[in-house]
């Protein structure tokens, strides 16, 4: 259990995060899906100061356009939403500074640039584990 400040501070840090957070809640086979309001509860238990802007955007790379209800109480295939959490929270820094550029020089909304990036998603899982 670390504070947010602690597991953002480096490559190595976010790296062991994300193993623990894969070592212990996903190893259970019989748990398939859960909300997002569910899985930012399990990263609290890790991290109790986890940003919750860094889970909504992960949340809009997998959530699809027609849906009606907020996003945070959707069910998610839970290896979607560790996919794309740990995409948003490895790369969050990078990301920022990102749309902040992409936002100076022209109005783009966060989750076109989100939708943007998850062609990278698919190879991101072998640098990060």
């Amino acid at each position: 259990m670390r504070e947010f400040t602690f597991i953002n501070s480096s490559d190595y840090n976010r790296r062991c995060f994300l193993s623990n957070v894969k070592t212990t809640f996903h190893t259970n086979p019989y748990y398939t899906s859960i909300t997002g309001q569910d899985y930012f509860q399990l990263l609290s238990l890790l991290c109790p100061d986890f940003p919750r802007p860094i889970l909504i955007n992960a949340l809009q790379l997998i959530v699809a356009e027609s849906s009606n209800k907020e996003e945070i109480y959707q069910m998610y295939s839970i290896k979607d939403l560790q996919l794309s959490v740990a995409l948003c929270f490895y790369y969050s820094e990078f990301l920022n500074s990102l749309a902040m550029q992409q936002l100076k020089s022209t109005s783009i909304e966060m989750k076109t640039l989100f939708s943007k990036i998850t062609k990278i998603q698919d190879c991101f899982m072998y640098i990060v584990y």
